[in-house]
C-alpha cells in the first residue's frame, strides 16, 4: 500500500518468481494444502459454530471471495456470520469480502453470480440463487468450485492479493448472464436484517465489459462505526450482447447507471451482462476492490492482471496455481510427521 501517494495501487504480482521460490523450499512429493480441511468451523450450532470462511483467498489477501449460502426459507444471522453454513441447501453467489471466525453477522457484500437469463425476479437472492450439493463442491486453499444445480452452471473462483477471478461454465442451451448484486449482505440485506446496505452506486460500460461502483455495508460490527464503503472494478472477457441495471427490483434494460436512495432503510441496486461464452462454454469475470476509490480498485485490477504479469489478462489456472503455491509455502513453515490423517488436518 502506497500511503504517501494516497492509493493502494500495487506492482504487478511476480507469479513466476513466487512459484519458483516455493518449488525450491518445499519437499518434492509433499503437499501441505492437501491436509487442509476448510469445512472445519462451518457446521454445528450455537457456541460450537466456528463461523469460518472457506473461500479461495490469497494468504493474508485483502479480498476474500467466497460462497454465500442460505436455507430454503432464509439465513439466520447466527449461522451466517461468515456467509457460509454447511447445513445450507442454496448457493446465493460469491461475496467479495468476508471475515473468518467473526462473532456477528457482517460483510459478504459485493456479490457476483452467474445465472441463466435475466428478469426482475433475479434482482434479489431468491431469484438468482441455486440449489447445490457438497458432493459437487470443492474447497481447497486458493480455490473453490461448485455446481449450481438449478441452472447447470459450474462456478470456479480463485484470487490474487487484491483481486478475484471467476470462471463460469454454461450449458449449451443457457442464456449466460453475469450479475453483481450490491444490495447483498452475509445475513440478509433487508431493513430488519443484521446486515444491510445503506447506499450503493453502479456503472456499466458494455463496450469494455466493465462494471464498477461501491457499496456501504452496515453489519453487526461495522455498522457500529458508520459502516464500510468498499469500491470495486470488474471486467468480463467475453462479448456483451445485452446489459442493464436495477434499482429496488425495477430493471432498466440497457441502463448503464444506478444509485440507491440513502433515505431508505436499505438499498438494492445491481447490474448484469448477457455474454457470449467461448467455444468451451466458459466466461470469466475478474474484479478488484479498494477502500479508497474506484480508480484505486481499477489500478489494483490492472496491476494484478496486465502484462508483464503472466496471468494477463484472464488466465484462471495461472492465478489458481499461484494462490495455492502461496498457501503451500506458508503452510510449509511447520512440518509434522506421524499421526492419523484426521490429526494432521486438525494440526
Amino acid at each position: 500500500i502506497d500511503a504517501d501517494a494516497g492509493t493502494d495501487t500495487v506492482e504487478a504480482i511476480e507469479i513466476t518468481d513466487a512459484v519458483d521460490e516455493i518449488a525450491g523450499e518445499t519437499t518434492p512429493g509433499t503437499s501441505f494444502i492437501d491436509e487442509v480441511d476448510l469445512t472445519i468451523g462451518t457446521m454445528n450450532w450455537g457456541a460450537a459454530f466456528g463461523a469460518t470462511y472457506p473461500g479461495p483467498t490469497w494468504p493474508f489477501g485483502m479480498i476474500q471471495p467466497g460462497p454465500e449460502t442460505s436455507m430454503k426459507n432464509g439465513k439466520p444471522g447466527m449461522l451466517h456470520t461468515g456467509g457460509y453454513f454447511w447445513g445450507d441447501d442454496y448457493m446465493e453467489g460469491f461475496g467479495l469480502c468476508h471475515v473468518s471466525g467473526i462473532g456477528a453477522p457482517d460483510y459478504g457484500h459485493l456479490l457476483v453470480m452467474a445465472t441463466d437469463g435475466m428478469d426482475a425476479s433475479k434482482t434479489v437472492e431468491k431469484g438468482y440463487r441455486s440449489r447445490f450439493s457438497h458432493e459437487a463442491e470443492t474447497l481447497e486453499p486458493g480455490y473453490y468450485s461448485v455446481l449450481l444445480q438449478d441452472t447447470g452452471i459450474f462456478a470456479e473462483s480463485t484470487s490474487t492479493e487484491r483481486s478475484a477471478i471467476f470462471r463460469f461454465h454454461f450449458p449449451d442451451a443457457a442464456d449466460p448472464v453475469l450479475l453483481m448484486d450490491l444490495g447483498h449482505g452475509s445475513a440478509g440485506a433487508g431493513p430488519n436484517d443484521p446486515v444491510s446496505i445503506s447506499d450503493a452506486e453502479v456503472d456499466v460500460d458494455p463496450e469494455t465489459g466493465r462494471i464498477q461502483g461501491w457499496a456501504i455495508l452496515n453489519g453487526g460490527l461495522s455498522g457500529r462505526t458508520g459502516g464500510i464503503k468498499t469500491y470495486f472494478a470488474a471486467e468480463v472477457d467475453r462479448p456483451v450482447t445485452a446489459h442493464g441495471v436495477w434499482n429496488e427490483g425495477v430493471i432498466d434494460e440497457g441502463g448503464e447507471h444506478a444509485e440507491g436512495d440513502e433515505s431508505l432503510p436499505r438499498v438494492r441496486v445491481g447490474a448484469y451482462l448477457h455474454v457470449t461464452p467461448d467455444d468451451e462454454g466458459q466466461a470469466h469475470l475478474k474484479v478488484a476492490i479498494s477502500f479508497i476509490d474506484v480508480a484505486a480498485a481499477r489500478a489494483n485490477l490492472d496491476a494484478d492482471f496486465q502484462a508483464p504479469n503472466p496471468a494477463a489478462p484472464f488466465n484462471f489456472d495461472v492465478v489458481r496455481g499461484a494462490a495455492q503455491a502461496g498457501w503451500e509455502l506458508l503452510l510449509s513453515k511447520i512440518a509434522v510427521d506421524g499421526g492419523t490423517p484426521e490429526q494432521r488436518e486438525i494440526f
